[in-house]
């Protein structure tokens, strides 16, 4: 089975974290993108996972958010998901523009 890729926001912050911890531990081959604000969040991240793929930006950068949704198979949205409306689009975008019934992901 070929390498699920997933796309994690929060993981800078408690539950995010912890979400990423437990499924790269569970699944080191997966390959991961993680939402955050600035480089050096991320590469405080990379020290301890080098592999892991940044994208850049905030909640309110739906395009980063659209492409990266669009990339992955398997979307952990933790961060300040109960009110975000923007980003839960951008998810939602991103996801639809390469997955459908017939390709679910």
């Amino acid at each position: 089975m070929a390498a699920k890729s997933v796309f994690i926001t929060g993981t800078t912050g408690f539950i995010g974290g912890d979400a990423f911890y437990a499924l790269h531990k569970a699944h080191p081959d997966w390959k991961y993108t993680i939402l955050v604000r600035s480089e050096d969040k991320g590469k405080d991240v990379q020290k301890q996972y080098p592999d892991v793929k940044l994208a850049i930006g905030s909640l309110d950068d739906s395009k980063v958010i659209e492409k990266a949704a669009s990339e992955a198979d398997i979307v952990v949205h933790t961060a300040d998901s109960s009110d975000h409306q923007g980003a839960a689009k951008a998810i939602a975008a991103g996801l639809r523009s390469t997955h459908s019934s017939s390709n679910p992901g």
